[in-house]
């Protein structure tokens, strides 16, 4: 529009065969006069084969949900985006957390600690990855390609990926992983925290938090933000910790007629 760019989009498969993610994006002063819908229009056609559309938008951009509403999609998962400020965390009503795993015969480590020692670290750290999801009835599980290629994102450091490993048998239970923002040195991210079913309600998702915290203010993290579900336990975790909610991400989907829509 005169030269100026108002809007960008794009779509790409997910990991489930049929199924694609829609990002659309319009500036505020150009919405509502049909660019979303002429984009969608133009998508549509270029996805003759698609059997489902993913969208994300937030409950803080009306846009967003007016427009997939018109387009069709149905409202299927909030997910509660919170943030901790780092140094009025207080640690005094989890004192108790690290005794108990201990009793449990559990250890939290850092994933450079296990490249250190486990000869096997990558396969089952991949492996307890793909677990959580599937328990989570996450449709992303990853390629071991593209879980490794993961691992070049310029905010990913080893010393900030926890796990929790059993002291025995050395399985892999429980981890949470964090990464570091290059544009805000002083904030960091928790791209996933997850138990497997048979260890939860030990403790184990407090104390990878309370050593993710730890690790934040020795690096001079002033806030860490997280995404979960908000029927998700970690969102009621998150919640007694001290994190409070800045603005909630929606996903959208729409069957296309294939599926019998």
């Amino acid at each position: 529009t005169g030269g100026q760019i108002v809007a960008s989009g794009a779509y790409g498969p997910t990991h489930q065969t049929g199924r694609f993610r829609i990002n659309l994006a319009v500036h505020p002063d150009h919405q509502r006069h049909g660019i979303g819908t002429a984009w969608f229009d133009w998508a549509l056609s270029r996805l003759p084969d698609a059997k489902a559309l993913i969208a994300i938008t937030r409950d803080d951009q009306p846009g967003g949900p007016l427009l997939l509403d018109r387009q069709g999609f149905t409202l299927t998962v909030r997910q509660p985006h919170s943030r901790l400020d780092v140094a009025a965390f207080d640690p005094a009503p989890f004192a108790e957390v690290d005794a108990y795993i201990k009793e449990e015969a559990i250890m939290v480590q850092t994933l450079a600690d296990l490249q250190a020692t486990d000869p096997h670290w990558l396969q089952k750290w991949y492996g307890l990855h793909c677990l959580i999801l599937k328990a989570a009835q996450s449709e992303e599980i990853p390629s071991l390609e593209s879980f490794k290629a993961g691992m070049d994102h310029p905010g990913f450091r080893a010393a900030a990926v926890f796990v929790a490993v059993e002291e025995v048998s050395r399985h892999y239970v429980a981890l949470s992983n964090l990464r570091h923002v290059p544009a805000a040195p002083d904030k960091l991210r928790s791209a996933l925290t997850g138990v497997l079913p048979e260890y939860r309600h030990k403790g184990l998702a407090t104390a990878l938090r309370l050593r993710a915290i730890d690790y934040a203010r020795e690096q001079g993290i002033a806030v860490i933000e997280t995404g979960v579900n908000e029927n998700n336990p970690m969102q009621r975790l998150n919640t007694r910790m001290g994190f409070t909610p800045v603005h909630t991400w929606l996903t959208y989907e729409r069957a296309m007629l294939d599926e019998g829509m």
